[in-house]
């Protein structure tokens, strides 16, 4: 260790290790430093981000690396830093405490608490004079005013503890009115003419489309899907895509998609593989196919380990400036396309659309190829040479920038997104490729996320070859979604078997049966003054919303009864809440549309099974659960229907499945959702 490094220098996140060699005593969050606040006697402050935050950067570099701020905190607290994505557990119970006081939230957090974490104040981004005030007005209460502070801290911990939202006395009724509501407020968020929800900033929430998608599969109403597509087109020309590399970044400042806060996440590339993916199935746009592609592309060179598992995100900044990587002056395009630079410069609004400030321009595109190439009096088939040509310029000579930094840290949740949405990128384009590595991605993380000597028991970090933390429920949740999928798209048992053990699991150790819900932390493993539910659908599924979602589906496999009514108990508690934000219960609202409308088990048994579930998995139908075997099974809808020389496709909702067909039009025909 570097003589002027903190003890985060033995740390493995890179948010932690950003700040080892701040003059800052910052410890991680562990045991050891809950018991050294309290036999200190000392508050503790705690300051939440991660690696790609932008304004985390900021007031390290004004605060944090500043002696005098340094001196302040050392003497009159434990500093404790932690990685929100490393961490979701810690970050979860300060930030609902900093939205209880302040009524808003964000990164960098930072909570004050009493020694043993029950918080007392806190807040967000604060510049240099103010955070030292702050701290000086805190230090001072704690010495002199302690009985407030704990009776302040008591108060917010029940208030985490036990929210609000979900104490009603109504008995909800799961029916069509009840989604027929849902839908409308989904669509009272629309923005019309820019796409996607609400104003700046703007961040593209693949949960509330997937919900769209569904909707528009029982309702047929064109304004959804018309508003779907706009919205994917209106992102993948806007700024927030990287028309020369591929890749979604996190938001758009703005409300057109134009400006992007840089950073790039695994999270929202994996959702938005398949929600691209999933629309080209309902509209065929050709765009979206190219889109797909070339996110994968940039994933696999970007995001990528040696070991095929998937890094956590890109910085925003590169050599301490925001997207200086991205954006480009009117002299570097034209140096680096000669005869062509004033042609695509209008192409990618140099100058014009996609000017953004002193002299800088991200790329964008305001207008369809087919339109541009009109105006400009060129063949779509010329300008489609140019702009790839071109494209290939611009790609080669920014390889030649420094680069952001990579969060090399691997997370078994956003890595089973991935598997989800190259999973669902298979099932629309049949590109091989995609499959083998959403496979190879699910071996690894069944290899190296889980216990050795507990099959079921995950981990939720992965660095250094070594995996660390025990697993959260959005771990469970989501890799038993990976699985689940998988199995759709192999009908190689052992990943449904691995689904239903994950949620069996899930159930036995995550399960709180006062509530009807799963707590985000194992029963085991919680040093936290409050154990969390987490309900709320945000740029991730909630992994309770997640997990109902992928047990209504095993009921329909398994025939397990008490998963259905565990399905019914949770829709019912959250069913009155859901008119306030259609948003934040958007997959929740996936399970509501799928308990009301038909939802299917497609069961092929029989020599055909592949041929026949790809000529049915490459239509749009969400609502369709792929099950199949070549031969006997004993999965409970495939038990008995077996019949030699012969592939017979079994359409089930339910306990209740029709008369078995060979042919998949007649299949069809009886699977769709009215």
């Amino acid at each position: 260790m570097k003589y002027n490094q903190n003890r985060l220098a033995k740390e493995t996140s890179p948010y932690l290790l950003q700040h080892a060699d701040n003059p800052v005593d910052w410890h991680a969050w562990n045991d050891e430093t809950l018991e050294k606040s309290q036999r200190e006697d000392k508050p503790m402050l705690i300051s939440v981000g991660y690696s790609t935050c932008h304004w985390c950067h900021v007031m390290e570099k004004e605060s944090f690396k500043d002696e005098e701020v340094a001196r302040i905190m050392n003497e009159n607290f434990i500093c404790i830093k932690v990685d929100r994505e490393e961490r979701p557990d810690v970050d979860q119970l300060y930030m609902d405490a900093v939205q209880l006081m302040a009524g808003r939230g964000g990164w960098p957090l930072n909570c004050f608490a009493l020694p043993g974490g029950k918080p007392f104040y806190g807040g967000t981004y604060f510049p240099k004079e103010q955070w030292k005030q702050l701290l000086l007005k805190v230090a001072e209460l704690y010495a002199n005013q302690r009985d407030d502070l704990v009776e302040q801290a008591d108060k917010l911990t029940e208030g985490v503890r036990n929210p609000e939202f979900l104490k009603t006395d109504e008995a909800p009724a799961i029916n069509e009115k009840e989604t027929e509501r849902f839908v409308e407020n989904l669509k009272k968020n629309f923005d019309v003419k820019n796409g996607g929800i609400g104003s700046a900033p703007k961040f593209p929430l693949p949960a509330v489309y997937q919900a769209v998608l569904y909707a528009q599969n029982i309702t047929a109403d064109n304004e959804l899907v018309g508003h779907l597509e706009h919205t994917l087109e209106q992102m993948s020309r806007g700024g927030i895509y990287d028309l020369l590399g591929g890749g979604f970044a996190r938001y758009s400042v703005d409300e057109l998609w134009k400006v992007p806060h840089f950073e790039k996440m695994l999270y929202d590339n994996a959702q938005l593989v398949s929600l691209y993916s999933k629309t080209f199935k309902l509209t065929q746009n050709k765009n979206f196919k190219k889109v797909v592609y070339e996110t994968v592309d940039f994933l696999e060179r970007e995001f990528m380990s040696e070991k095929g598992l998937f890094y956590s995100a890109l910085d925003a900044d590169s050599e301490g400036v925001e997207g200086k990587f991205y954006t480009w002056t009117s002299g570097e395009f034209e140096n680096v396309l000669g005869d062509y630079a004033s042609l695509m410069a209008r192409y990618f609004g140099i100058g014009d659309a996609g000017y953004w400030e002193k002299g800088k321009n991200v790329l964008v595109r305001t207008e369809n190829n087919e339109d541009f190439a009109n105006r400009n009096k060129l063949s779509e088939k010329e300008l489609e040479k140019i702009t790839e040509d071109s494209k290939k310029k611009l790609f080669e000579r920014r390889s030649y920038r420094i680069r952001p930094a990579t969060d090399d840290k691997i997370l078994t949740d956003w890595n089973a997104l991935l598997v989800s949405g190259l999973a669902d990128a298979y099932e629309a384009f049949g590109e091989k490729r995609f499959l083998d590595r959403a496979l190879d991605i699910l071996h690894q993380l069944t290899e190296k996320m889980m216990a050795y000597d507990d099959a079921s028991l995950l981990y939720h970090s992965y660095k250094n070859n070594k995996a660390k933390i025990p697993g959260f429920l959005d771990d469970y949740a989501f890799l038993a979604e990976a699985c689940f999928r998988m199995y759709e798209n192999t009908f190689e048992e052992k990943w449904l078997q691995k689904s239903l053990q994950l949620v069996e699991y899930a159930i036995g150790n995550f399960y709180d049966k006062d509530s009807g819900f799963f707590f985000f932390t194992h029963k085991e493993n919680s040093s936290l003054v409050a154990r969390k539910n987490n309900f709320f659908d945000n740029v991730t599924p909630s992994g309770n919303s997640v997990i109902f979602n992928l047990m209504y589906r095993l009921f329909m496999i398994y025939e397990k009864d008490d998963y259905l009514e565990k399905c019914r108990r949770a829709l019912k508690n959250v069913i009155p809440v859901m008119p306030r934000s259609a948003i934040a219960f958007s997959n929740w609202g996936l399970l509501l549309m799928r308990m009301v409308y038909p939802s299917y088990v497609a069961a092929i048994v029989g020599e055909q099974v592949m041929d026949y579930s790809d000529e049915i998995r490459r239509r749009f139908l969400p609502n369709v659960t792929l099950v199949g075997s070549t031969g006997k099974s004993e999965i409970p809808v495939l038990k008995d229907r077996f019949k030699q020389g012969e592939t017979l496709i079994y359409v089930c909702r339910e306990r209740e499945c029709l008369l078995p067909t060979s042919d998949v039009d007649k299949a069809l025909e009886m699977l769709k959702p009215v």
